[in-house]
């Protein structure tokens, strides 16, 4: 038999044990990291799967699945803009207490828009939003398109009713997150084509009610916060989506903002 000058074979001893290193199936396992070698024993080489190799790492692999998202708040546009206060002689943002919610999104159906004061939400009811804060906010309803903007321009009604007043909510309150309980929640929902061909509308739904498996809607959750100049601003917690009767939850995919296609996806 010919042996390739590289390899050689380990010393067979059946016995069990030699100078204190134990032996399986009658050969020589190498002692972890380059420990010493018994005498008149060369250990053989590294081969997978051998005796005396450390175990392969293993790598853990999870199925994905593309969900087509028929509405979509864009992130970087959800924003507070200062209103004038008729108690306040500045409008500054710093000092100002009422802020307009805006902010862009597109959707590929109509759709309705609604937006949550100091809310929290119910996961083991269809994501269902009960709002602490008093007061009518009313859903606004938008046809099939890209870019729309909320309120849409000229609505002074709308703004007002969607605003946000730190004289009649408490920073405080504003400003924290706990649990399912969030300082602001915004949500957009639109129809399936299952449900359109079955005749549903949007108007039949409650603001904030359970949410039905024949709607597919995106909720935005943020907190108010403030800069290092004293700015109120608004911090995104995170996106969820609702298809098919199925909450999912939206992970970031660093280095898609970078792209400017990406903003009109």
């Amino acid at each position: 038999m010919f042996a390739p000058p590289s390899c050689t074979y380990p010393t067979p001893n059946f016995g069990g044990y030699t100078n204190g290193q134990q032996l399986f199936g009658g050969y020589y396992q190498a002692p972890p990291y380059g420990g010493p070698m018994p005498p008149g024993v060369q250990a053989s080489p590294a081969v997978p799967g051998q005796y005396g190799q450390r175990p392969a790492p293993t790598h853990e692999y999870h199925q994905t699945q593309t969900i087509k998202n028929q509405v979509n708040l864009k992130k970087k546009t959800l924003r507070l803009e200062p209103l004038q206060d008729s108690s306040s002689n500045s409008s500054s943002s710093s000092s100002n207490t009422k802020f307009a919610l805006r902010f862009a999104f597109d959707a590929s159906a109509p759709c309705r828009v609604t937006t949550f004061l100091l809310a929290t939400e119910d996961p083991r009811q269809g994501c269902k939003i009960v709002a602490a804060a008093p007061g009518v906010r009313p859903a606004a309803y938008y046809p099939k398109g890209m870019d729309h903007q909320f309120p849409p321009p000229g609505d002074a009604l709308l703004l007002q009713q969607h605003g946000i007043s730190l004289r009649q909510h408490d920073p405080e309150l504003l400003s924290l997150a706990a649990g399912d309980s969030y300082p602001l929640v915004v949500r957009l929902e639109a129809l399936t084509e299952q449900a359109v061909a079955e005749g549903r509308q949007l108007p039949q739904m409650e603001v904030g009610g359970s949410l039905p498996a024949w709607v597919q809607a995106q909720t935005t959750y943020a907190k108010l916060r403030k800069d290092d100049e004293g700015h109120w601003r608004l911090q995104i917690l995170k996106q969820k989506i609702w298809v098919g009767g199925v909450s999912y939850e939206l992970q970031e995919i660093y280095g898609m903002d970078s792209n400017p296609l990406r903003e009109r996806a």
